[in-house]
C-alpha cells in the first residue's frame, strides 16, 4: 500500500467529518428560524380566514340579528388546539359600542404575539341596511 495515499485519504475523512458537523449545525439553526417566521404568516391567515367562513357562512349576521352568539363560539371551538381567537362584534357607525366579544374557550389573555383581521358586513333588517365590522385577534395558545 502507497503511504502517500493513506495519508491523504485520512486527510480527507477529517474533512468530511468537519464538514458534516457544520452542515448538521446550519441545519438546526436554519429549523429553527423557519418556524417562527412562518408562524406569524400562519396565525394571519387564520384570523382572515375565521371571519371569511363567519361571514360567507351568515354565521356573524344571524348570529347579531337574533342576539345569539352560539353558533360563533361552536365555530371557536372547531378551530385547531394550537390557536386561540378572540372575535369582537362592533356597530360601524360607532366603533365604541361593542355588541359582544367571544373568546375561544381555555385561551388565556396575555399572548406575546397576535395577529389581527378586521371585517365588515351588512345586516338587512326590515330593509333597512346595518353595518357592523367583526374584529378576528388570533395567538398561538400557551402549552
Amino acid at each position: 500500500m502507497n503511504s502517500k495515499g493513506a495519508v491523504i485519504s485520512l486527510d480527507a475523512l477529517l474533512a468530511l467529518g468537519i464538514a458534516f458537523v457544520i452542515i448538521l449545525g446550519i441545519s438546526f439553526y436554519s429549523v429553527n428560524t423557519q418556524t417562527d417566521d412562518y408562524s406569524s404568516v400562519r396565525l394571519k391567515q387564520m384570523a382572515i380566514d375565521s371571519l371569511v367562513v363567519l361571514e360567507k357562512t351568515n354565521t356573524l349576521s344571524t348570529s347579531v340579528l337574533v342576539s345569539n352568539y352560539t353558533p360563533i363560539h361552536s365555530f371557536l371551538a372547531k378551530l385547531p388546539s394550537w390557536v386561540c381567537t378572540e372575535i369582537t362584534i362592533y356597530e360601524a357607525e360607532s366603533t365604541d359600542t361593542i355588541l359582544t366579544s367571544i373568546t375561544k374557550t381555555g385561551c388565556t389573555k396575555s399572548p406575546d404575539e397576535i395577529s389581527v383581521a378586521k371585517r365588515t358586513f351588512v345586516i338587512n333588517n326590515s330593509g333597512t341596511p346595518k353595518t357592523h365590522l367583526a374584529v378576528a385577534k388570533v395567538w398561538r395558545a400557551f402549552e
